[in-house]
């Protein structure tokens, strides 16, 4: 039986984070692994008509700015389309929130991934904003049983100064697809635009 796997994007538009997990959709073998990706946004997303065309589903759960109904979505979504053996957050500190609502459901492999070095910002708030960024990384580290992180700096960023005592968080470099990047175009007219030799 295939593992389900439900992973929290905020939406599938042309970004780093969605490229990368596009890679892995391309390539993940759908007798061993079944995915859905639940977003955040109402709006139409550049990879989402390949995603559908893949038979994954899109998901929607709106109203993250509004906990009470988020989270009625959300474990509305859960029940209805779950049950999920994993869930594959990257929705950077709100991914606290997230995994809080998710062990109320029962679902304890519960997986965060950092992608920003979010720490200049992060030392700047204030107020509410702090408040829930101290909540949300208590809840991480609370819930989360593993952490994954793009470089060391993410990983700080949301695990903290000492994340490299703990076990659960890893550095996990995002690689690109080599294989469109093989063959140069015959066309020079761009080198020539943007003043390229032809030899660099």
């Amino acid at each position: 039986m295939a593992m389900r796997i439900l992973h929290i994007m905020g939406g599938m538009h042309r970004g780093g984070v969605e490229a990368c997990l596009m890679q892995f959709l391309r390539k993940i073998d759908p007798q061993r692994f079944q995915i859905d990706i639940q977003v955040h946004t109402p709006i139409k997303c550049d990879y989402d008509e390949e995603i559908q065309q893949m038979g994954i589903p899109i998901i929607h759960c709106p109203n993250y700015h509004n906990p009470i109904r988020y989270a009625w979505n959300f474990l509305r979504i859960l029940r209805k389309y779950g049950p999920y053996d994993i869930i594959h957050s990257q929705v950077h500190h709100y991914s606290g929130f997230i995994f809080r609502l998710a062990r109320l459901a029962g679902i304890r492999r519960l997986v965060v991934h950092s992608h920003n070095d979010t720490r200049i910002f992060d030392c700047q708030a204030k107020g509410f904003r702090k408040f829930y960024l101290n909540l949300m990384t208590a809840w991480i580290q609370k819930y989360a049983s593993v952490g994954l992180a793009c470089s060391r700096e993410a990983a700080y960023a949301l695990y903290g100064r000492f994340w490299e005592n703990d076990p659960r968080w890893q550095i996990l470099y995002c690689g690109i697809e080599l294989e469109p990047f093989k063959t140069c175009p015959v066309d020079n007219s761009i080198r020539q635009k943007l003043q390229i030799p032809a030899d660099a």
